[in-house]
């Protein structure tokens, strides 16, 4: 193949139409008109000499040639990332720009709210945006540039996503404070027979993965309240006896309302993780936002 006759522009539009379901969708994320992505799909089926994507529906499904392609055309995207990108270093104290970090809003309140007394401290000229996207939109954040960082766990941040674990997360039980259960070891039968709130972000109802572990244990507890975010937990625990198996983090964030204890059966935690876009590897500014979330979960890990 000569390689005069390759755009650039051309193999970005790929990348971006292999994670979009059309022609429309992938035109908004390049900032250009449907008819022009679609011409550069034509010139793409020309270079390739296939057909790249067959419609189905409203949606473009890739071919298999087209499948093979994506992940050396994402290597490929990634090392032009980071042979163009600045190489002039990030002077916090005097850089002006906004750093975009998105995750639940259990996790901004537990770790990401620390980094807006950093920021204020070492890079007063920037601003910072917590953002608190749906599940169904992780997929595209990173790619579309929406956010320059997503914390969530590893199987919701996209497979082509940069990633470092910051922290291993456990559970803990919390109950407003004085509560007769929490005065000693909560042992499995106390804890079976409490009436519990379950947090289900996706209305999963009444049954959650604690109750699947007790299941296994042939025992069960009965959960009185739903609701779809912990930040209404601390109120409901405050004024009723009811109880809560909740990230420690949070648990400990409210240690000064709340009563914690042990959970008195093994529950497995869950890795915490930041996701970035992988051509942004050389941006020395979001190298300086991922060492400063890094230490700040080590720290906080170390106070509580």
């Amino acid at each position: 193949m000569d390689l005069r006759r390759v755009d650039l522009n051309l193999l970005v539009t790929l990348d971006v139409l292999l994670r979009e379901p059309g022609v429309t969708q992938a035109a908004r994320v390049l900032n250009l008109s449907q008819p022009a992505v679609s011409a550069r799909l034509v010139k793409l089926r020309e270079l390739f000499d296939d057909p790249l994507f067959v419609q189905r529906g409203r949606n473009l499904v890739p071919t298999r040639r087209a499948r093979e392609l994506a992940p050396p055309l994402q290597r490929l995207l990634v090392e032009l990332g980071a042979l163009l990108g600045p190489g002039s270093s990030f002077d916090p104290s005097t850089a002006d720009r906004v750093f975009r970090v998105a995750g639940a809003d259990t996790l901004h309140m537990a770790v990401t709210t620390h980094l807006v007394e950093v920021m204020l401290r070492e890079a007063p000229g920037c601003r910072l945006s917590l953002m608190t996207p749906s599940r169904d939109r992780f997929d595209r954040l990173l790619g579309d540039g929406e956010v320059d960082l997503l914390l969530a766990g590893p199987a919701y941040l996209p497979e082509a996503a940069a990633r470092e674990t910051l922290f291993e997360e456990r559970f803990l039980c919390a109950a407003r404070r004085g509560h007769p259960a929490f005065q000693g070891v909560l042992d499995l039968d106390t804890y079976c027979s409490l009436d519990h709130v379950l947090v289900a972000p996706k209305d999963a109802g009444f049954f959650g993965y604690v109750d699947g572990e007790l299941a296994v244990l042939d025992r069960a507890r009965r959960v009185v309240v739903s609701v779809s975010s912990f930040l209404l937990v601390p109120e409901i625990l405050e004024r009723t006896d009811l109880v809560c198996t909740m990230p420690s983090r949070l648990a400990r964030l409210w240690a000064g309302r709340l009563d914690v204890a042990q959970p008195p059966l093994g529950l497995s935690g869950f890795t915490l993780q930041m996701g970035w876009n992988p051509m942004q590897e050389a941006d020395q500014g979001l190298a300086w936002l991922r060492a400063r979330l890094r230490e700040i979960c080590e720290t906080v890990a170390t106070e509580r």
